[in-house]
């Protein structure tokens, strides 16, 4: 006979084991009597191929459930830049869950500041582009914001 083990603590299915007869019990009462270990019960589970769903066994009602498994998804909500996960079967996800932390608003100073800095990586690049021709160690037509533009579409 079957059996079909479940996790002690979510109860989320395991898998099936082979059950063995108890000679003594089933002696006394004169029909076969399986041995059932902990956590396994006899109840054949719910067959789900569905994304984020767990087969479930509910001790109290003697059946399998669908649950929502969300385990391990992040997400981050509207105005905060707290990532979240989720850790425990049942749990859905917000209704308003971001996929991706919210780009965090620059102040005035912000952007001015980033704006200093792309100049200033910008003409290192061309002094340093302009270096490494003068030496012949890249090619005099090179030109590196192409180079990069290619380098960034092959990594997508």
């Amino acid at each position: 006979m079957k059996g079909y083990n479940y996790d002690s603590v979510t109860k989320e299915f395991l898998g099936e084991i082979d059950l063995y007869l108890d000679p003594l019990e089933t002696k006394l009462k004169g029909v076969p009597v399986y041995l059932v270990p902990a956590h396994a019960t006899t109840i054949a589970p719910e067959k789900s191929s569905a994304k984020n769903q767990a087969v479930v066994f509910d001790e109290k009602e003697q059946s399998w459930d669908l649950v929502a498994d969300f385990r391990g998804s992040k997400y981050w909500l509207p105005g905060s830049y707290d990532e979240h996960v989720i850790t425990d079967l049942g749990v859905l996800l917000p209704p308003n869950a971001l996929s991706s932390c919210p780009d965090i608003p620059l102040s005035d100073d912000d952007r001015n500041a980033q704006m200093v800095m792309e100049q200033a990586i910008a003409t290192i690049e061309a002094q340093a582009q302009d270096e490494l021709k003068k030496t012949g160690q890249i090619p005099a037509d090179f030109d590196i914001a192409a180079y990069r533009a290619k380098k960034e579409q092959k990594a997508e």
